[in-house]
């Protein structure tokens, strides 16, 4: 058995010793998910003593390949473990205390996103007033909020500017709506977010601050397309293109987009970063090419290449640096640094280094899908490409005619679709629990139009406004906005556009991860590895899943129940709220439909199977049911029958009861005792 172990290891070390450099970034990045799926948080000085000693060794056994590889990744682990804690440590900020008490605010506008007559802001450099305790002191201010305004907003206020109003503020949740649903517990301590609440006074300018060049610029573009576009959506569509702000485009087309399988066309995804800095490299270099002075003298291939790394960290600036940007910009900035230095990139080997330093800076990001999709796209397209280079690629003895790359171009748009898809429908089952049925033909149609038209031209149109003529290429990016406006409206709008999933474990997400990253690290037989494990991880969503047959929200304003046809229907308010969303993407029902009181069961009392709920109910109702749901203020003792009232609610959140398998599942059953979750 060892000879066997030891011949393996050989085998590896002389025929994938070049993909082992590739395997720094996943050893790096399962220490990150080790730590913050701990149960308690662990001591920073253990780990950090742990890594400097294993780094030392790691020095010390250079020579020696088999454990000097084995040392590197357990050193990367801790590496990552230990960047999770230090990062927790260092975004700690205070949350407000939740005492439904009248807040004077004043804070500095850092972000807003305006959605009718609603807008969501983010303050900074709080000055946070309440009568009975006079000022915060610093270590009750936290370091930004989120508030809520649907009161009235002074029309000339601008991001920057210090701001001031009244609001109703509490601490953020401290977890999830769902077990396993959006955590903003999370997203609100890595953001620094103490605070969310409603803003009851219009919100006033109490101090203008001179804009910086970035807020200047996005005016300078808002008026320009505004007054060529006049269709509000369109006209968000093509800024969203380059300030990645989507404020003016409706709710109703961001979830047909959705629906239609493509987001990612109207976020600034890598594809604009990519395309942008291409653009500008080819642009520059023909400009060089009018000036022989230059172009006879100096390496003007280089000169490009440090202008467009320029041009292309503006862009990302204006985009507000969003994770998939991030990620683009960094692996076009090795490619062209790769150009300035001489030396040949590797597609792979640059996915390996975006991903060590946006998680060595932000580990957290691993946990959220956005860092999750972006990296999985572009190593799904690298991966299949190259598969396709080894197994499928013939040498062409001739050129092609144009129906032939007409063709080419028809296919390379297919299999590229179909390959990012492929990498990243896993992640949207997980955390969305839908699959978009008509991603590929949607995206087959769009993809191209907005590489060549909308993303394009809405660029060129920066270029032409100084000069007045900014006409041609923003009707042009318009002509983008409607094809992609439309065939979002018919794909999302067929019967059967959408499918939803039930929640899946978490190693539904391991297996396939890992089995993509077998089979396209690994370049011998050893990658075949990698396809059992993808495709039972592609099995598992076909197993019949086991949900619960009754759902009621930490509010107890929600309650959702289980048809006989399997499909669930929701009791309480009529508004689609948050917390109906997040019930209905891990429910993995398609309909779910609104009950209607009747006299049988309405908000006073009603009766579903086992359980009885509702505001009026009496201790009398505890004989027969196996549970009580009591939503009203008095409180019920039960002998046997298991009580849950809106004090349990609070305490521990939403409340799942499975019937068949006699199971209660609560929130706080699945969370941690971890700094994000800590009131």
């Amino acid at each position: 058995m060892l000879n066997l172990r030891l011949k393996i290891i050989e085998y590896i070390f002389e025929h994938e010793l070049q993909s082992m450099y590739l395997l720094a970034p996943i050893a790096f990045g399962l220490g990150v998910t080790t730590y913050f799926n701990l149960s308690s948080e662990p001591q920073l000085t253990y780990w950090a003593i742990s890594l400097a000693g294993l780094t030392l060794l790691s020095f010390l056994s250079f020579k020696f390949d088999k454990f000097f590889f084995t040392i590197i990744f357990i050193t990367l682990f801790v590496a990552g473990f230990t960047s999770g804690i230090v990062r927790t440590i260092s975004v700690k900020s205070p949350f407000v205390q939740d005492d439904d008490r009248v807040t004077w605010v004043r804070g500095r506008l850092e972000d807003i996103e305006r959605n009718g007559n609603t807008a969501k802001m983010i303050l900074s450099d709080l000055d946070l007033w309440r009568p009975d305790v006079k000022k915060f002191s610093a270590e009750y201010t936290p370091k930004n909020i989120r508030i809520t305004v649907r009161t009235k907003i002074d029309d000339d206020i601008r991001v920057g500017n210090m701001v001031a109003f009244k609001a109703m503020l509490q601490p953020p949740s401290s977890r999830p709506v769902f077990p396993g649903g959006y955590d903003y517990a999370k997203v609100a301590y890595f953001r620094q977010i103490g605070g969310v609440g409603y803003a009851i006074s219009p919100v006033k300018l109490f101090e203008r601050t001179e804009p910086g060049l970035i807020n200047k610029f996005e005016d300078y573009y808002y008026k320009k397309v505004h007054n060529i576009i006049k269709d509000k959506d369109l006209a968000g569509m093509v800024i969203a293109q380059i300030t990645a702000d989507r404020f003016e485009v409706s709710d109703e087309l961001q979830e047909k987009v959705r629906n239609a399988g493509l987001s990612h066309l109207l976020a600034i995804s890598g594809m604009n970063i990519t395309a942008v800095t291409i653009w500008c490299f080819f642009m520059v270099r023909s400009l060089f090419s009018f000036f022989p002075g230059i172009a006879l003298t100096h390496d003007t291939k280089k000169l490009s290449c440090v202008v467009a790394i320029f041009l292309g960290f503006i862009y990302l600036m204006v985009t507000g640096m969003p994770i998939s940007a991030l990620r683009a910009f960094l692996m076009t900035l090795l490619f062209f640094l790769a150009i300035i230095f001489d030396r040949f990139s590797f597609s792979l080997h640059s996915v390996a280094v975006a991903a060590l330093a946006i998680m060595l800076v932000m580990p957290e990001q691993i946990l959220f899908p956005s860092l999750q999709l972006s990296f999985a796209a572009v190593i799904g397209l690298i991966g299949f490409y190259g598969l396709y280079q080894e197994y499928f690629k013939k040498d062409r003895t001739y050129d092609r005619g144009i129906i032939e790359k007409i063709f080419f171009v028809f296919i390379a748009t297919l299999a590229t679709t179909i390959a990012a898809s492929f990498a990243t429908i896993p992640l949207i089952v997980f955390h969305f629990g839908t699959i978009q049925n008509y991603t590929i033909l949607a995206n087959m149609i769009c993809v191209p139009i907005v590489e060549l038209l909308l993303l394009p031209f809405a660029f060129l149109a920066i270029i032409a406004m100084p000069l007045g003529l900014e006409w041609l290429p923003l009707k042009l990016a318009e002509l983008g906005a409607i094809v992609l406006r439309d065939v979002s409206y018919y794909v999302s709008e067929k019967k059967d556009s959408v499918t939803h999933f039930a929640s899946l474990p978490n190693y539904f997400l391991w297996l396939v991860i890992g089995g993509f990253l077998i089979l396209f690290i690994f370049k011998t037989r050893i990658r075949f590895i990698g396809v059992p494990l993808i495709i039972t991880g592609y099995a598992m969503v076909f197993l019949p899943p086991t949900t619960p047959d009754f759902v009621v929200s930490e509010s107890g304003n929600l309650v959702v129940m289980k048809a006989p046809d399997g499909n669930y229907e929701y009791f309480g308010a009529k508004r689609q709220s948050f917390a109906l969303y997040q019930f209905i993407s891990k429910l993995g029902s398609d309909k779910v439909e609104y009950k209607e009181a009747s006299d049988e069961c309405n908000k006073e009392k009603c009766i579903y199977r086992n359980i009885v709920f509702g505001k009026e109910l009496t201790a009398g109702d505890c004989d027969g049911f196996d549970y009580l749901v009591n939503l009203g203020k008095d409180k019920i003792t039960c002998k046997t029958t298991e009580v849950i009232d809106k004090d349990r609610l609070k305490a521990h959140g939403t409340h799942l009861i499975y019937i068949n398998e006699k199971k209660l599942l609560a929130v706080d059953d699945l969370t941690t005792d971890r700094p994000w979750y800590q009131r």
